[in-house]
């Protein structure tokens, strides 16, 4: 058979029908049937729940608190537990709502992806900014809702999801490493000589005082490294001074992911804070079939 074919009739509410209409032995009317025909498309075409995950969540005084992520400066699952995530939906829906509890570090913005096994959405970077959750902090505490709607995926039965986040970074708002607590310098030039970390004369990181020197990743920092032009070369999340790794240099910072040190040896380097962020829940819907 070829097309074209005529787009199957959905009934905006669902009819019904006295079973005089259509006993058995007896004619059915055309309008009867066309009536049981829309309604029958009508049950087949409603959206329905997909996805549903709820994070236990107790922010305390440690930082990160339970259910608290730092949220990178590159993509990482927002539930690591899932990805990718198989569901089963109504076959011919072709378009997901989601909705997504939140809260993050005030005024810093985190950005979340709902990939799909459609071709547009298979990894979150094929992902345009205006085609996700583009979500402004306000505060770790203030859990707000975030929403999108028409996240295309197949029209099969079968899907399969992934869920990502990452953070927002921008250079002109973003919280430079406060000095006075972890030591060392927010702004420097980079001498490196190994892929993972690099070397800033005279920086003294803070290696002692508790767990500061041990735990940057803990407290979330990125770093970014920039040409003499200010175009960035490379931007990575800060894992801790040498010494934290054994390295026993407190002039040397180890980052992830690793880099050619070619690339970044005698760039300028700056290090950020990240946002931190809690991901209370995530909820899927199938949207209605559109007529």
């Amino acid at each position: 058979m070829t097309g074209p074919f005529k787009a199957p009739e959905i009934a905006t509410t669902h009819g019904a029908l006295d079973d005089a209409a259509f006993a058995d032995g007896q004619p059915l009317s055309a309008h009867a049937q066309r009536t049981m025909i829309r309604s029958g498309n009508r049950l087949a075409s409603r959206g329905h729940l997909v996805f549903r995950h709820v994070e236990r969540s107790d922010p305390g005084e440690e930082s990160p608190g339970y259910g608290e992520v730092w949220a990178y400066p590159f993509w990482a699952l927002a539930i690591p537990r899932v990805m990718p995530y198989p569901v089963e939906k109504a076959y011919g829906l072709t378009k997901l709502r989601q909705a997504v509890r939140i809260a993050a570090t005030a005024d810093m913005t985190v950005q979340l992806v709902l990939t799909t096994s459609h071709a547009s959405r298979l990894t979150p970077d094929l992902v345009e900014k205006a085609d996700s959750i583009l979500y402004l902090g306000a505060g770790i505490d203030t859990i707000e809702l975030a929403t999108q709607e028409d996240v295309l995926c197949r029209r099969f039965r079968g899907e399969s999801l992934g869920f990502y986040l990452r953070a927002v970074c921008d250079d002109a708002t973003d919280p430079a490493l406060d000095t006075g607590t972890f030591g060392g310098v927010a702004t420097g030039t980079a001498i490196a000589f190994e892929s993972d970390h690099f070397w800033c004369t005279g920086a003294q990181w803070n290696i002692n005082g508790g767990n500061v020197g041990a735990s940057y990743a803990r407290y979330g920092h990125r770093v970014v490294f920039k040409d003499l032009s200010g175009a960035v070369l490379h931007n990575a999340m800060v894992i801790g001074p040498g010494p934290a790794t054994g390295a026993g240099r407190s002039d040397s910072m180890f980052f992830t992911p690793s880099v050619d040190p070619n690339v970044i040896n005698g760039s300028t380097f700056s290090i950020f804070q990240l946002p931190l962020v809690r991901v209370v829940s995530w909820v899927v819907y199938a949207q209605d079939r559109e007529a």
